[in-house]
């Protein structure tokens, strides 16, 4: 602990929010999945969904707003098969368009299955039927990809021109685009912006400051893109909460 200068005592200790990531079996097939204890449901993102096997999918529109007011689209609902350590449960996901990962495990999961976080020991447990299984953390996917250009390409100097370019992870939407440090070097410049994705394509613009024209080879990469979305907890109705979680478990 440190000192205030007006006397009063501060804790020199920051809080931080360490996202827990697990492999399992979703369907029988490998994922990744976020163990959010902040979000009431469990959610799968609907690119993950159309990749694996799965029962009938029911339709049905809505929306939730997470803790950072950013809206979540939900277009449907489909029940998943949780494999972890040969412990097998069900959950009744929602399906969304936009989340910031693909596969969210929530209360109404964790809360149904006796599902226990070890944070100290940095692992999940689940006991039943007698059984007691684990698996421990894993580091977070990495949210963060490289954007390349598209064709090759040659600026004229002092002029500005619209290119595109390519990531390989489609499944996001709306992104944020920070440039190549590299390119700012050689007087090439784009900005710091927001970039909508339109079948694995962005478009943006680089000026070159120069008083002589640049060239730039297919494959060069322009920058990095980040998926927006500072937080994947849930904010919901209470009722549809009652709804997903089991009586007496909330």
């Amino acid at each position: 602990d440190g000192d205030d200068p007006r006397g009063v005592q501060q804790s020199s200790i920051e809080t931080t929010y360490n996202p827990i990531f697990v492999k399992l079996l979703c369907n029988n097939t490998p994922q990744e999945a976020l163990i959010d204890t902040g979000s009431a449901i469990t959610s799968i993102h609907k690119c993950l969904l159309y990749k694996i096997s799965h029962d009938k999918f029911i339709p049905r529109i809505k929306n939730h707003l997470s803790a950072s007011c950013s809206t979540i689209d939900i277009i449907g609902e489909i029940t998943l098969c949780i494999n972890i350590n040969g412990i097998i449960t069900q959950v009744v996901a929602d399906v969304a368009t936009n989340l910031v990962t693909n596969l969210i495990l929530g209360s109404d999961w964790i809360q149904s299955n006796n599902v226990y976080i070890l944070t100290p020991e940095k692992r999940i447990m689940i006991r039943r039927q007698g059984r007691e299984v684990s698996t421990p953390f894993i580091d977070p996917p990495l949210l963060n990809y490289p954007v390349t250009l598209i064709n090759h390409i040659t600026i004229l100097p002092f002029s500005e021109q619209v290119v595109e370019a390519k990531l390989r992870q489609e499944e996001m939407m709306n992104v944020l685009f920070e440039p190549n440090p590299r390119l700012k070097k050689k007087a090439l410049f784009t900005a710091c912006t927001l970039l909508n994705i339109q079948d694995g394509k962005v478009r943006m613009s680089i000026i070159n400051a120069t008083n002589r024209q640049q060239t730039l080879s297919e494959g060069t990469n322009m920058g990095m893109v980040t998926q927006l979305a500072t937080s994947v907890n849930f904010i919901i109705p209470q009722d549809h909460s009652v709804q997903r979680i089991p009586k007496g478990k909330a």
